[in-house]
C-alpha cells in the first residue's frame, strides 16, 4: 500500500475501503488533497498529501465520526450511482475538468457534483435515490442538461454512456428540463422572492409585484415598506433609482422582473442606506444563443381603463449579444377619501370635513438597448442605454364643510385642481466582468449615470359659499409650475477573491453623486385679473450629495459553520441651499458600518443565523426642503433643512428549516435607531394642519417575522408570513402633542397556489394589516383579496392570465389621531384597488437554455453565499 497512515496502533492496518464507502471520504470535497480513511482499530485517519511529502495525523475515534456525519450514512440506506464520459463533439476527445452537477428535479437544487477525469469519464456515487437532471458545461462548450436521471430501487446504477459538448455558440438540440423555481430562497443575508412562477401580478406593475411579495406593503400612494418601516432603500439590478420609487415602478411591466430580493441585514458590500434594508428588484436578462424573444400584454379594467405592453428581443451570435426592449404602459385611476377635523383655538372651536376625489392618468413609454462582448472566456464589456419618456395629467375636486363645534354649517369652499406633468430621463450603464483562472476570483467595474426632467404645472380654483348658497367672497384663482432636475452619478468597483475552498475574501471602493434642483413658482390672480407672484411662496432649492465609500468583508466556511464579517467607511457631503434667501446647509459626515453574520447547520435541512450591521438613513431632498407645499390649503407640508441623519444598530437571530412538505423561515430582530427620523403633524394658530420632520432622540424597534410554507400535495403549496413589531421611543427630545411612547402594529399575508392539470396555475391571497399605534394616533386595519388564474397555450411558449385584485374593495387606508392638544384629526383614503387584469404572454424563437435556477456571474444580484430555500 502506497503511504503508510499514522496511527497510535503499531498494528494497524488500513481497511482497502471505509466501512460503507466505496471510495475515501473527501474531508473538504473540493480538496482532493485531503481523505480520510478508517482504520482497523477504528480510529478515522486523515491523510494530507502535498507536493512534496504526505502527512498523516490521527484526528477522532470512530464514535466521534459518527456524530459528525450523522448516522444516516452508517443505516445501509439505499444508494446509487451515475457515470458516464463527457467527449467534444468534433474531436471526439475526452474532456478533462468538464463540470458535472446533478439537481433534483422537483426545486432544480444542486445535491453533488464532479469533474470528469482526463479521459472524459466521470461518477457520482452515493447518491440517494430519486428523480434528477444533470448539467454538464465547461469553458467554451454550450452547457448541456440531461433529463430523467431516475434513481431507483430496481436501476440503482446509471450509465449514460458518452455525452458530447458542442462549442459554446454552436446550436444544440433543444432539450426540455422541467424544473420549478422555489417561491423563497434563504441566504445568509437576504431573502429571495422568485417572481417568474407567480400569476399574482400578471398584467400589473411594479408596484403590483411588491404588494404580493412577504413583509413588504405598499400604501395608497405607492410607498414601499418593509417590515412596517417606510425607510428602505430601493434598488433596481442593485443600482439606485433617480426618480421617486413609486414613479419608476409604475413605469415597470411586471413580466419584465425576474425576483426581488429583500435584504434586512445588508452585509458591509451594500449600500447602508434604510433603516429597515434594501429591496432589490432583479431584472430579467436573456443570453440564449442565436434570436429569441418575449411578448407581453395586458388589459385591465377597475373604474378606468388600463393597459400595459412591452417586447423583448435578444440576438447572441459569437462574442456579441445584443438585447433591446420597448415597453408601453397607459393607466388611469381614480382616488378619493376624507378628513375630519376638530379645531380647538383660545378663541374659537369648530370642525371641517373636507371630502375629495380625483384622478391620475399617466402614459409612459420606456425603451432600452443593451450589447454585451465577450472579449474571451475570462473578460466580459457590457454597455447599455435606457430612454423614459412619461407623461400625464390629473384632476381633484376638494370640498371643504366649515362647522361650528355643534356641527352647524358655517360654511363650504370647493376648490378644483388640474395638473399636467412630464417626465424626461435617460440612464447610461457600462463596466467590465474579468474572471481570473481561478473559480469565483473576479473583478468587476460597474458605471452608471442617469438623468431625469420633471416638469409640473397645476391649476387651482377655489369658491366660497355661505349656507344660503351665496358667495361670500372672491373667488380664488392660482397657478404653480414645479421643475425638478435630478441627476445621480454611481461607480462600483468590486473585488472577489476565494482564498480557499471556503474562504472568500472581498473588497471595493463605490461612488455615489446626486444633484438635485427644485424650482417651484406660485402666482395667483388679483382683482384686475392679472396673475401676480407671490413671493413667500417661491423659491428655488439646489441639493447635492456626495458619499465615497470603501468596503471589505471575509466569509468562511468550515464543517458546519458560516461566518462572515465586513467594515464599510463612508465620508457624506451634502449641500442644501435656498437660492432665494441665501439660506445654506453643508453638513458632512464620516461613518464607520461594520456587519457580521454567524450560521449554523444544525442539520443538512436546518440551520440559524445570528447577524448585526450598522445602517444609516439619511434625510432626503424632500424631507431638508423647507418650501412648503400648498396643494391643500389646510394640510400643509414642509421638510426640516436641520434633519440629522438617523444612526441605526440592526440585531437579528433567524431560523430556517424546509423539508419535503413543510419549509420554516423564522427570525426574531432589534433595531436601535439614534436620532429617529419621524413624520409630524401640528396644527398653526390659523386652523392649518402642517406636516413636518423632526428628529425624535433615541428609539428601539423589536420585531418577529415568520414565513411558513406547507406543501400539502405535489399540486398545492401555501406561503403563510406573519410580521409583528413593537417600538419605543426614549422621552427625551419628544415634543408635544406626542400621546404614543409605545408603538406597535401586526401584518398577516397568505398565500396560495395549485398548479391543476393541463397547464393550469390558480393562485389566492388574502393580506391583512392590524391597527398599528403610532405616535399621534392610530393607523386603523387594511385588508384585501387577490385572486389569479393562468393558463400555458401554443406548447407552454405562451399564457394566458386572469386575475382580480381586492375581489371585495375593502383596502383603503385610515388613521385616527389621539385627543392632541388642540386637535383631533381622522382620516380614511381610498383608491381605485379592485380591478380585473387580463394578460397574454408569448416566447418566441431559441430557447436552448431552458430557464433553470442558476447563479449569475455577475454584481447585479448580489452576494452568493450558501442558502436554503422554499
Amino acid at each position: 500500500m502506497r503511504g503508510a497512515f499514522f496511527c497510535p496502533k503499531s498494528n494497524c492496518e488500513i481497511l482497502p475501503k471505509p466501512p460503507h464507502f466505496d471510495h475515501p471520504i473527501r474531508f473538504y470535497p473540493s480538496n482532493p488533497n485531503l481523505e480520510l480513511y478508517f482504520c482497523r482499530s477504528f480510529f478515522l485517519c486523515i491523510k494530507y498529501r502535498t507536493m512534496a511529502k504526505s502527512t498523516y495525523l490521527l484526528l477522532l475515534p470512530l464514535f466521534l465520526v459518527q456524530l459528525a456525519f450523522g448516522q444516516q450514512q452508517y443505516t445501509g440506506a439505499k444508494l446509487g450511482s451515475i457515470s458516464g464520459t463527457i467527449i467534444d463533439a468534433e474531436t471526439k476527445k475526452g474532456i478533462e475538468y468538464a463540470t458535472i452537477s446533478l439537481h433534483l428535479v422537483n426545486d432544480s437544487s444542486l445535491v453533488t457534483g464532479t469533474t470528469a477525469k482526463s479521459d472524459g469519464s466521470f461518477e457520482l456515487s452515493k447518491v440517494n435515490l430519486g428523480k434528477y437532471y444533470l448539467r454538464i458545461g465547461f469553458i467554451g462548450y454550450q452547457a448541456k442538461y440531461v433529463p430523467n436521471v431516475n434513481l431507483t430501487k430496481e436501476l440503482n446504477e446509471i450509465e449514460l454512456g458518452v455525452i458530447a459538448l458542442s462549442g459554446s455558440y454552436s446550436d444544440l438540440q433543444e432539450v426540455e428540463v422541467t424544473a420549478e423555481k422555489r417561491q423563497m430562497e434563504t441566504m445568509i443575508d437576504k431573502k429571495i422572492f422568485n417572481v417568474d412562477k407567480t400569476p399574482a401580478a400578471a398584467g400589473g406593475d411594479g408596484l403590483e409585484v411588491l404588494r404580493n411579495v412577504p413583509s413588504v406593503e405598499v400604501d395608497i400612494d405607492g410607498n414601499i415598506s418593509l417590515r412596517g418601516e417606510s425607510n428602505v432603500n430601493i434598488l433596481v439590478d442593485g443600482r439606485p433609482i433617480n426618480m421617486s420609487a413609486s414613479q419608476y415602478l409604475q413605469s415597470v411591466p411586471a413580466s419584465s422582473i425576474e425576483k426581488i430580493e429583500l435584504i434586512t441585514n445588508p452585509s458591509a458590500k451594500y449600500d447602508p442606506e434604510g433603516t429597515s434594508g434594501i429591496i432589490n428588484i432583479i431584472m430579467k436578462k436573456d443570453r440564449k444563443g442565436g434570436f429569441n424573444g418575449s411578448l407581453n400584454s395586458s388589459i385591465g379594467h377597475g373604474i378606468y381603463t388600463k393597459t400595459n405592453n412591452s417586447l423583448a428581443l435578444n440576438y447572441r451570435k459569437g462574442k456579441f449579444n445584443v438585447s433591446s426592449s420597448l415597453s408601453a404602459n397607459l393607466s388611469k385611476t381614480w382616488y378619493g377619501g376624507n378628513n375630519d377635523r376638530d379645531i380647538f383655538l383660545p378663541d374659537t372651536n369648530f370642525y371641517q370635513t373636507t371630502r375629495d376625489s380625483g384622478f391620475n392618468k399617466n402614459n409612459n413609454l420606456t425603451g432600452k438597448i443593451g450589447l454585451d462582448y465577450f472579449l474571451n472566456n475570462k473578460t466580459t464589456l457590457y454597455f447599455s442605454g435606457t430612454v423614459m419618456d412619461i407623461s400625464g395629467n390629473g384632476e381633484r375636486k376638494m370640498n371643504y364643510l366649515n362647522y361650528t363645534s355643534e356641527r352647524n354649517l358655517v360654511n363650504e369652499s370647493g376648490r378644483d385642481a388640474f395638473a399636467e406633468y412630464t417626465i424626461d430621463g435617460y440612464a447610461l450603464n457600462g463596466g467590465v466582468q474579468h474572471k481570473f483562472e481561478k473559480e469565483g476570483h473576479t473583478l468587476d467595474l460597474d458605471i452608471n449615470y442617469s438623468d431625469n426632467d420633471q416638469a409640473t404645472s397645476e391649476k387651482f380654483s377655489q369658491q366660497f359659499i355661505d349656507p344660503n348658497g351665496e358667495s361670500f367672497e372672491a373667488p380664488l384663482f392660482q397657478r404653480q409650475s414645479n421643475t425638478e432636475l435630478r441627476s445621480v452619478f454611481n461607480s462600483r468597483l468590486d473585488y472577489v477573491n476565494p482564498l480557499t475552498d471556503s474562504v472568500i475574501f472581498e473588497a471595493g471602493f463605490h461612488t455615489t453623486l446626486r444633484d438635485f434642483d427644485n424650482d417651484i413658482y406660485l402666482d395667483q390672480q388679483d382683482s384686475t385679473g392679472t396673475y401676480q407672484p407671490i413671493d413667500s411662496l417661491n423659491n428655488r432649492f439646489l441639493y447635492d450629495e456626495t458619499v465615497y465609500a470603501l468596503y471589505t468583508t471575509l466569509s468562511k466556511e468550515f464543517k458546519k459553520w458560516t461566518l462572515k464579517g465586513g467594515l464599510r467607511y463612508e465620508y457624506t457631503g451634502i449641500r442644501g441651499k435656498l437660492v432665494n434667501t441665501g439660506e445654506e446647509a453643508k453638513p458632512t459626515y464620516n461613518s464607520l458600518f461594520p456587519s457580521a453574520y454567524i450560521s449554523y447547520k444544525l442539520s443538512p435541512t436546518n440551520n440559524v443565523q445570528v447577524s448585526y450591521t450598522r445602517r444609516i438613513n439619511r434625510p432626503s431632498e424632500n424631507q431638508l426642503n423647507p418650501f412648503a407645499s400648498y396643494a391643500d390649503p389646510y394640510t400643509i407640508r414642509t421638510g426640516n433643512p436641520f434633519l440629522r441623519p438617523e444612526y441605526i444598530d440592526v440585531y437579528e437571530l433567524g431560523y430556517n428549516s424546509y423539508g419535503k412538505k413543510v419549509n420554516i423561515n423564522a427570525s426574531v430582530y432589534m433595531r436601535k435607531v439614534n436620532d429617529r427620523i419621524g413624520r409630524f403633524l401640528q396644527l398653526n394658530e390659523n386652523g392649518t394642519n402642517v406636516v413636518l420632520f423632526r428628529n425624535f432622540d433615541d428609539s428601539y424597534v423589536y420585531g418577529s417575522e415568520l414565513i411558513l410554507t406547507y406543501n400539502p400535495f405535489s399540486w398545492w403549496r401555501t406561503t403563510t408570513s406573519f410580521n409583528y413589531w413593537h417600538s419605543k421611543f426614549s422621552k427625551e427630545g419628544i415634543l408635544e402633542n406626542v400621546v404614543n411612547l409605545n408603538n406597535n402594529g401586526y401584518s398577516v399575508f397568505f398565500n396560495s397556489m395549485h398548479n391543476l392539470k393541463k397547464g393550469w396555475i390558480l393562485q389566492w391571497n388574502v393580506m391583512y394589516r392590524g391597527k398599528m399605534k403610532v405616535l399621534q394616533g392610530n393607523i386603523t386595519p387594511m385588508y384585501g383579496m387577490d385572486l389569479s388564474a393562468r393558463k400555458s397555450i401554443l406548447n407552454n411558449k405562451g399564457s394566458i392570465s386572469l386575475r382580480v385584485s381586492d375581489i371585495f374593495n375593502m383596502r383603503r387606508f385610515g388613521f385616527e389621531s389621539m385627543r392632541l392638544e388642540n386637535y383631533q384629526y381622522e382620516t380614511l383614503r381610498r383608491w381605485e384597488s379592485r380591478t380585473v387584469y387580463l394578460s397574454f404572454n408569448y416566447n418566441f424563437g431559441k430557447q436552448d437554455m431552458p430557464r433553470i435556477n442558476r447563479r449569475r456571474n455577475d454584481n447585479r444580484g448580489g452576494d452568493d453565499l450558501p442558502s436554503t430555500g422554499f
